[in-house]
């Protein structure tokens, strides 16, 4: 999954092989920055604190694009993610 994905390239800095994911992984065997995971985390359908905390701690930049961030989270009715990233300095 996208989230699997992203929390696994965070965690260890390294894209899953495909015998650990499906074939079709949506990182196509190339790096993603932590801010493009943070933000794929967010416009995912649940509400994924937990993993937004997790990639912020990590160095996701939220000064970067916090502003696209927060509307993500917003839009998709995240109030768990909405505080959190309001908690670490996130502006609108």
């Amino acid at each position: 999954s996208p989230l699997l994905d992203g929390l696994w390239f965070a965690a260890t800095g390294r894209v899953p092989v495909p015998s650990v994911t499906k074939a079709k992984s949506p990182l196509k065997r190339q790096q993603i920055p932590l801010n493009s995971a943070l933000l794929r985390v967010v416009k995912a359908s649940k509400d994924y604190a937990e993993a937004v905390g997790f990639l912020v701690d990590l160095g996701a930049d939220l000064h970067r694009e916090d502003e696209l961030i927060l509307l993500e989270a917003c839009r998709n009715g995240h109030v768990r993610t909405v505080d959190l990233l309001l908690k670490r300095g996130a502006v609108m």
